[in-house]
């Protein structure tokens, strides 16, 4: 497949998602801002070790999802520009990094692209030599054999059509293929069944054995998503295992050093400054967005 066929498909699955109705909010009126969001849920819902080319193209080398996300983060929507504008009007041209971007946010498969893909519908001559070979036998199912003319009187295995011999009974060819294609069906059947039961009782027993996480005045807990607190201003939200594991108040700010810098998040509440170790949302008040930290708010807060 040639880049301009990925392209195309690329697109042309965008365009299809859009008129469905099936694309996420930030992708329905894109702007630079809700394109970078994207990224960073994208990045935190289903990271995928085989997109790491394409995130170290746009964001430098990092070790895992969260520093990808931190790094996805502290990116100025800028960054996003060209992407933007190619979105709102697809009959311009983009770079090819542009497109690997966007097979990306919108879950494209096959990604990421290599030449030996190939297009859907084409299919390698041998394959089809292949598929032609197994399809020959189901096209001319064997015949029934006609029955045996009824033997003389007397003879062994009167009123027998079979002329008494072994296998007169045995079911046609025809028959046979029907009677494995139900049992194959029936498996399947139950097995999809199962699955879904399975996956239906994990989710129920996440979700009662934690799937949700309430902010304790220095981190997240993990709790059950019925949990009700005393606090009216804490509530039970859905469990975000990175924010869970890496999300933090700092409690001594004399901590803070200059390698804090670009590394340490901040927020001013009341006068007084907070620091935390991520740049999520602010554990109480989730409209406000923690900032980095920065020299000059250092030497503020120390004053």
């Amino acid at each position: 497949m040639y880049e301009k066929e990925y392209r195309k498909l690329v697109v042309d699955a965008f365009e299809q998602k859009l008129a469905e109705g099936s694309l996420p909010p930030e992708l329905i009126a894109p702007t630079r801002k809700s394109l970078r969001d994207h990224c960073i849920k994208v990045c935190t819902e289903r990271y995928d070790k085989k997109d790491e080319p394409m995130l170290r193209a746009f964001f430098g080398g990092k070790e895992n999802a969260f520093a990808y996300r931190i790094a996805i983060q502290n990116t100025k929507a800028e960054k996003f520009r060209t992407l933007h504008n190619f979105l709102k009007d697809r009959s311009k041209e983009t770079s090819f990094p542009n497109i690997s971007m966007l097979a990306w946010m919108i879950n494209f498969e096959p990604r990421p692209f290599r030449c030996d893909l190939e297009a859907p519908g084409t299919r390698s001559p041998g394959h089809e030599r292949q598929s032609e070979s197994v399809s020959e036998p189901q096209s001319e199912l064997p015949e029934t054999p006609p029955l045996p003319p009824p033997p003389d009187s007397g003879n062994p295995g009167d009123g027998d059509p079979s002329g008494g011999k072994p296998g007169g009974d045995s079911p046609s060819g025809g028959f046979r293929i029907k009677k494995i294609l139900g049992y194959v069906s029936a498996v399947l059947l139950a097995g999809s069944l199962i699955t879904y039961g399975v996956i239906a009782y994990r989710k129920y027993i996440k979700n009662e054995n934690g799937g949700c996480m309430i902010w304790t005045g220095e981190k997240y807990k993990r709790v059950v998503c019925s949990y009700k607190s005393e606090d009216p201003n804490i509530s039970a939200k859905p469990l975000d295992t990175a924010v869970l594991r890496y999300f933090k108040k700092i409690t001594k700010d004399d901590t803070l050093t200059a390698n804090s810098i670009g590394k340490v998040f901040c927020v001013k509440i009341r006068g007084q400054y907070e620091f935390y170790t991520d740049s999520a949302e602010h554990p109480l008040y989730n409209q406000i967005r923690l900032r980095p930290l920065t020299q000059f708010i250092m030497n503020n807060n120390r004053n």
